[in-house]
């Protein structure tokens, strides 16, 4: 299995396990649903993932 692949596999998990829709997690990330989506079904880049999680590295936020 890819990197990518089981990274999709553990954020979903995470997710269900916590509650957050991809809405919520959107808007967490200050990113539209849709993109949260593209990037689940297509395969996150792990550079996507830091570029839309760089803010709550800057600033103290939780997103889980």
């Amino acid at each position: 299995m890819s990197g990518s692949r089981l990274l999709i596999q553990s954020l979903r998990g995470l997710l269900r396990e916590r509650g957050i829709t991809y809405r919520e997690l959107a808007a967490r990330l200050g990113v539209s649903e849709p993109t949260v989506k593209r990037d689940f079904s297509r395969g996150i880049s792990l550079s996507a993932v830091s570029i839309r999680s760089a803010p709550c590295w800057r600033f103290p936020c939780r997103i889980w």
